[in-house]
């Protein structure tokens, strides 16, 4: 392959061993990925990779140019994101007609700050893309979980891991799923409260007929150690100004009289706190072209294998457009599924 040294400083570069095997097992998981892109343009065109043995892996995989001790690489591995159960960069097994390979641990050159943010809305895409073929082939696309007395109904969604050191995509991820939590989670818990205080006139009440109430003491038993304090702000900003919202007013009035506890923090949250701060500069334009729903679940991520214990794992469930009904599996003119995007 050609040296061009006068191009280093455009594309990442990286000291690597074995140079050979590295390429070889950048072409393999770019062939045999459920999904392989090939990153053009500075990364601002995501090309797909045909798969000529069928799809083996359960990866997102975009290869990409990179410097290799010095030479030029134009496909080498920059990201992988496990689909289920599969871990970025680990080792994985699959069944062939003979016998059962392994495909060890994979050397990966990070993408650069800038080669991020180009294929963030590419990528979204794909995701969206993935989610909703996989979705419409699925008989129950719901699941059910117990929310106090009542069961509470919500989309299935497909599982992506990305490596915690992958910090600007997994910032996007823990931002969406920030923006989603608020908009349909605790907007819901606001309502809520509204909706118990609306049959009190005033704003200021003794502690006495505030622990008398039957609404107020709905609210306490909800919320009562069941929020971290930075949801309990977010809603308090949804209610308004406790100066001119009655709501907002009483309700941190039910704060002090209940003494409400706050729950701790868990894993994704303090994660996300830490990534704020490092990246805030950049949420304006990832949350303008990373639009997934996008859910937690750290509990479940306690219980996984050792080797997926440096990831995130995320729920993407799947678009509006499936959601609202308005696609639907139909048969084309063989009489074979097709998937009208």
């Amino acid at each position: 392959m050609k040296d061009d040294t006068s191009l280093i400083g455009l594309y990442q570069s990286a000291e690597i061993k074995y140079p050979e095997i590295f390429k070889r097992k950048s072409a393999y998981m770019g062939e045999n990925s459920r999904v392989g892109l090939l990153a053009k343009q500075e990364f601002r065109v995501l090309q797909e990779i045909s798969c000529p043995f069928g799809q083996q892996a359960d990866y997102i995989v975009i290869l990409g140019p990179a410097y290799v001790n010095g030479v030029l690489v134009e496909m080498a591995l920059r990201l992988e994101i496990g689909l289920n159960r599969s871990v970025p960069y680990r080792q994985f097994e699959f069944r062939t007609r003979e016998k059962v390979r392994a495909i060890k641990d994979r050397t990966h050159i990070p993408l650069s700050e800038a080669e991020v943010l180009s294929l963030l809305p590419q990528l979204a895409n794909v995701i969206q893309r993935i989610v909703d073929e996989r979705v419409l082939a699925w008989k129950k696309v719901h699941h059910t979980v117990k929310q106090g007395k009542h069961m509470q109904r919500y989309y299935k969604g497909l599982f992506f891991t990305v490596e915690k050191s992958e910090e600007i995509l997994a910032y996007a991820f823990l931002l969406r799923n920030r923006i989603c939590r608020n908009r349909d989670f605790l907007a819901r818990l606001a309502g809520f409260v509204s909706t118990c205080l609306g049959g009190m006139r005033y704003a200021s009440y003794s502690d006495k007929e505030l622990r008398s109430y039957k609404g107020t003491k709905a609210i306490a038993g909800t919320i009562n150690g069941r929020y971290t304090a930075s949801q309990i702000a977010t809603v308090q900003g949804m209610l308004g100004n406790p100066s001119k919202s009655k709501d907002r007013a009483l309700f941190d009035e039910i704060l002090r009289v209940f003494n409400i506890k706050f729950r701790q923090e868990e894993e994704y949250e303090k994660a996300f706190r830490r990534l704020d701060k490092k990246y805030a500069r950049l949420k304006p334009e990832i949350s303008k072209v990373f639009a997934l729903d996008v859910a937690t679940h750290p509990k479940r991520d306690k219980r996984r294998k050792t080797h997926a214990q440096n990831c995130y794992r995320f729920e993407v469930q799947p678009s509006q457009r499936i959601k609202n009904g308005e696609i639907f599996r139909r048969l084309d003119e063989n009489g074979e599924d097709e998937i009208p995007f």
